[in-house]
């Protein structure tokens, strides 16, 4: 999504995208649309999902500042001040514009569940062992963004990246799997997009969910690996408690053995609660942080 649309300096843009942020030209003050001088900006939708390259930064503000915008990726937010009397006053980036000013922040306003996933990834691969991290929402610029506030990725060697937005099934994992040659812990994120994408027309069907997970659980028997599924926030309401593993079926809880449960409360506290079915529920609710 473009947020701004102002003169932007070579080392301003390098500079955003040091921090994330994709910078590309724009063709006037009225238009906020990509320039169409520069084929590679003429797509908002590519920068959202990866960052300019500095030759790209180079060419298109180095020979002098020119009118950019600033898409950001998913996870970021611009605040839009339309007035003069405050300016922002903090660490975070920000630029003066014509009735204000615009200031950009880093976000994260889900529960969690990338952030814990990318974790256990970082975790075994350090430990030496080879982790599959298969993608099918964020695409590779956000996940090594992401990645890069969890650890030092380039100590991460056995991390393997997948990109399923554009083969979103599991027969496009078990290919990759294949390749790699040895896989120890498999992360799909997330479950939904999965389903989707295999053809299973509705998600909340416990008959289809049911039997998509068999065919599931039997091509990943091959490869022996951890599999860590994420899957979207429960349902509220009555259906709440049945849900526990996520909206849609609640079938999917009969075939996983542990339920990893991150979730947001009224108060704004974050909790994590985890669920065996070896147990009778062994670990009491832990809290992790509490927003404001």
């Amino acid at each position: 999504m473009l947020e701004t649309n102002s003169l932007i300096t070579l080392a301003t843009a390098r500079a955003l995208a040091a921090r994330g942020w994709s910078v590309v030209p724009t063709a006037s003050d009225e238009e906020k649309r990509p320039l169409g001088a520069f084929a590679t900006a003429k797509s908002w939708r590519d920068f959202s999902e990866r960052l300019p390259t500095d030759a790209e930064l180079l060419g298109w503000f180095g020979p002098r500042p020119r009118r950019g915008g600033v898409v950001l990726h998913k996870g970021q937010l611009c605040v839009d001040r339309d007035t003069k009397d405050v300016l922002p006053d903090g660490n975070a980036p920000w630029e003066e514009t014509t009735k204000g000013s615009h200031e950009f922040f880093s976000c994260d306003p889900k529960a969690g569940k990338t952030t814990f996933a990318l974790k256990i990834c970082a975790k075994k691969a350090m430990d030496g062992l080879a982790c599959l991290y298969a993608d099918f929402e964020n695409g590779p610029a956000l996940f090594r963004h992401r990645l890069s506030k969890v650890c030092d990725a380039s100590a991460l060697a056995n991390l393997h990246y997948l990109d399923c937005r554009y083969s979103p099934t599991i027969d496009y994992i078990a290919s990759a799997m294949r390749e790699i040659g040895k896989v120890d812990v498999l992360v799909i994120d997330c479950w939904g997009l999965l389903v989707a994408g295999d053809g299973v027309e509705d998600e909340s069907s416990n008959a289809m969910v049911s039997a998509y997970f068999l065919k599931v659980r039997r091509i990943l028997a091959e490869f022996d690996a951890a599999t860590v599924i994420l899957h979207h926030t429960p349902k509220s309401g009555a259906n709440e408690k049945l849900c526990f593993a996520g909206a849609g079926a609640s079938s999917l809880q009969r075939y996983v053995q542990t339920i990893a449960r991150i979730s947001q409360d009224k108060s704004g506290a974050y909790w994590f609660n985890a669920l065996c079915r070896e147990f009778d529920d062994p670990f009491k609710p832990v809290l992790l942080r509490k927003s404001g």
